[in-house]
């Protein structure tokens, strides 16, 4: 920051609207006290970066002045910020590590055992076992084979999902095709313990989700399902859209759960797991890896029960409204969106799912430049606060080799949304997150002159 520029202005133009209390309190504080006061701040440079300093004020001549240094702390910040980060991430390991022994050492151990020790009994005593004893061992082994593949598909996605090396890849995905799916997984859990399973859903439902992260909820809920389930009993699998959302719901008349159960059934720092109806054992590791990849496709997941009477588990994923998006050979308006969270990218293709409309995903400001510069686009949407330019500074580039397309900014950290900011870097209005769909498509409507017909 350059010393023309604060002698231009108030000292507290600068500051981030974040910490413009703090600093007013020390202000305050040091020339009624007489005594030094400190305090470490983000200012905002005249690109619009923020950058970390430490404030020192002290009062002279009987509180009537005040003198204040600035020193820049922005490298020992970021390296104090990423030490914390590594620190919180290597806990995060540490727990998962010891949490993934546990399992191996018991719930991994078990089943195996099962296998290791009735194949040996078929294999050195076949020929004195009657047929409907070997078949008693068949079905032994084949449980616990199938026992083992669930827990070690649990471990990997639960591992992966911890230390955040999954890639997430949302697409239309049909559910009834992928319930299918995964009830002929159970056929022979559901034969062997006399479950009906009632699957109502009888249509295609289009929703938008990652089709593995889909399979390992359902996957989950089903299991779940049937280990509490009694015999004879049943299960059903039922949807209701609303406006917005398919919300999915997975019932069983069994055991059931006291409310302390359901209270802390999908907190990762008290996980366990009871026995099922028939002595099944478990992790309590499938409920939570439901309830993370739920909320990572940008749903919610919730549960009902009631001792003795059973349960019943909803979810909700995000609807297609449309298919017509797909014709995107006659769109007649190109709309760019950037911003590094690709969930956000799809909520806003949803919400501007029409046939005259063609939406262009950049995942940072680099590409969103380089797009702009090959590609011609009726109007940009994006995020403020991304990881290698900030949307004031992506805007500027843009406006330096076009300066008619319209720029909308958004962002969910009310410190970054400026109005004065973003007129000065050529944005045509800012809004903050979340902003749902009749507002976008208001919006969309404004800038591109009202052309396109989107409905709300």
């Amino acid at each position: 920051m350059k010393k023309n520029e604060i002698l231009s202005h108030a000292f507290t133009h600068f500051l981030s609207p974040e910490y413009q209390d703090s600093f007013h309190f020390a202000f305050y504080k040091v020339k009624n006290s007489n005594k030094k006061q400190s305090l470490e701040v983000q200012l905002i440079l005249e690109t619009k970066e923020l950058v970390w300093v430490k404030i020192e004020m002290i009062s002279y001549d009987n509180g009537e002045n005040t003198f204040i240094s600035v020193h820049n702390k922005e490298e020992e910040k970021m390296a104090e910020i990423e030490l914390k980060r590594q620190r919180e991430q290597l806990q995060d390991l540490n727990s998962t590590k010891d949490k993934l022994f546990s399992i191996i050492g018991h719930d991994l151990k078990s089943p195996m055992s099962h296998i290791i020790s009735f194949s040996n009994l078929l294999h050195s005593k076949y020929n004195t076992y009657t047929d409907s004893k070997r078949k008693q061992f068949i079905d032994i082994i084949l449980e616990s084979a199938n026992s083992v593949h669930i827990l070690l598909d649990n471990l990997l996605e639960w591992a992966h999902s911890q230390t955040k090396t999954k890639k997430i890849i949302i697409e239309n995905t049909d559910l009834k095709e992928v319930i299918e799916t995964v009830i002929e997984l159970f056929k022979h859990s559901f034969s062997e313990k006399q479950i009906e399973i009632k699957n109502y859903i009888q249509e295609s439902v289009f929703i938008r989700s990652d089709i593995e992260m889909l399979k390992t909820i359902l996957r989950n809920l089903l299991s779940n399902a049937l280990k509490f389930s009694y015999p004879k009993s049943q299960i059903e699998i039922a949807i209701e859209n609303t406006s917005y959302n398919s919300i999915i719901r997975i019932s069983d008349s069994g055991k059931g759960m006291s409310p302390e159960t359901v209270k802390n059934l999908f907190k990762s720092g008290k996980v366990s797991s009871e026995e099922g109806t028939n002595g099944e054992k478990g992790t309590g590791l499938g409920l939570i890896i439901c309830k993370e990849f739920v909320e990572q496709l940008s749903g919610k997941i919730w549960v009902e029960s009631t001792e003795k009477q059973g349960s019943s588990f909803f979810f909700t994923l995000p609807l297609v409204h449309s298919l017509k998006v797909e014709k995107i050979g006659s769109a007649k308006y190109k709309v760019l969106i950037i911003d590094d969270e690709e969930l956000n990218y799809f909520l806003l293709f949803e919400y501007l799912a029409n046939e005259n409309v063609e939406t262009v995903y950049a995942e940072n400001g680099q590409a969103a430049i380089a797009l702009c510069k090959k590609s011609h686009f009726d109007l940009i949407i994006m995020d403020i606060v991304m990881p290698d330019m900030n949307g004031y500074q992506v805007c500027r580039e843009i406006r330096k080799f076009n300066k008619k397309v319209p720029v909308i900014a958004i962002s969910g950290n009310p410190a970054y949304i400026n109005e004065n900011f973003a007129i000065e870097a050529g944005c045509d209005a800012i809004y903050e997150k979340p902003i749902d769909e009749k507002r976008i498509l208001s919006i969309a409507n404004q800038y591109l002159q009202y052309k396109i017909g989107l409905t709300f």
